[in-house]
């Protein structure tokens, strides 16, 4: 037999009564579901509960056999093998309800043997399962976020020093540049103190190892958008930058900055780049098909302002 509605899922006599108590019981139910776009009217359906398991759940009978009248009521969308209730009759999870959820899952995981790099899979299914109200402020990307951040905080780089495994897959990006830029970017990055300026610093200057080679007879490539220079940005996510500027061993900063990805370059942010160790100007506006040699150096940049009336546009955007 089918497990779409047939007749003695449908209820015939009904009361006001009924249909709120059915309307209440759909509501908890969607939102166990994760108020999602949808469902299949199957008796059973699944669903990634916050764990990252997948559970087998039963419809309740008392919803499939109310969902003509819910429609007629104008509470739910239902065409006989899906339903949707209305959205101004869902119930979102709050944001603290999330946030203290996630806090427990994440502390009962790392108790448990995990790491921080661990926690990603948890948000990842967190925010599958939990949703706020989007008329909300407070998305639950942004409750799972701030909490993922405090934990980081929280734990400190002493968890990443005791267990690498906790800042991820390591990329060893960063170790593919000589040892003149790996030394210039480190000690920028021990003078850092904040994550909001470690994350700028990187974000900002581009590492560069020499001519960008590719090849210049594709006729799908526009090649008038290709720069002359081959040049990364890392792209540490929050956590590595909290711990990149809690440390001051070099050696550590190392060690995270070769757990980060990186992104080919230039963009816009980037205002300089570092190749062998020595940091030149960047504007990808006016640079893009220079060489290394052409670049401004500092001190050309320091004469230009001097000679200038009014610098401030000049030194926009530069660290």
């Amino acid at each position: 037999m089918s497990d779409k509605l047939d007749l003695f899922d449908y209820t015939f006599h009904v009361s006001k009564r009924d249909i709120q108590e059915a309307l209440e019981s759909t509501r908890t139910f969607y939102k166990k579901m994760g108020n999602p776009r949808r469902l299949g009217v199957e008796k059973t359906a699944t669903k990634v509960n916050p764990f990252g398991q997948v559970e087998v759940v039963s419809i309740p009978h008392n919803i499939r056999s109310m969902l003509w009248r819910l429609r007629d009521e104008g509470m739910v969308e239902f065409d006989g093998e899906f339903f949707s209730l209305r959205e101004e009759y869902r119930d979102y999870h709050t944001a603290d309800e999330i946030d203290d959820s996630f806090k427990e899952a994440c502390y009962t995981a790392l108790e448990n043997g995990a790491v921080f790099y661990d926690l990603l899979s948890l948000r990842t299914t967190f925010s599958i399962s939990m949703h706020t109200d989007p008329k909300e402020e407070k998305s639950a990307s942004d409750v799972l976020e701030t909490r993922l951040n405090f934990i980081a905080k929280e734990l400190g780089v002493n968890h990443f020093k005791k267990n690498p495994k906790a800042a991820g897959h390591k990329m060893n990006i960063f170790s593919r540049y000589s040892k003149k830029t790996r030394e210039k970017v480190v000690d920028a990055i021990r003078q850092r103190t904040t994550p909001e300026s470690v994350s700028h610093y990187l974000k900002t200057h581009g590492l560069c190892k020499g001519e960008f080679v590719y090849n210049t007879k594709a006729p799908w490539i526009n090649h008038d958008k290709v720069s002359f220079l081959d040049i990364q940005t890392l792209t540490p996510t929050q956590a590595k930058c909290i711990w990149l500027a809690e440390t001051r061993d070099e050696k550590v900063i190392e060690a995270l900055l070769n757990y980060c990805g990186a992104m080919m370059a230039p963009k816009p942010d980037i205002n300089c780049v570092i190749y062998d160790g020595e940091e030149k100007m960047y504007n990808k506006e006016t640079d893009l098909k220079k060489t290394f040699e052409e670049l401004t150096s500092f001190q050309e940049f320091i004469e230009q302002l001097e000679a200038m009336d009014e610098p401030q546009q000049l030194l926009e955007g530069v660290v």
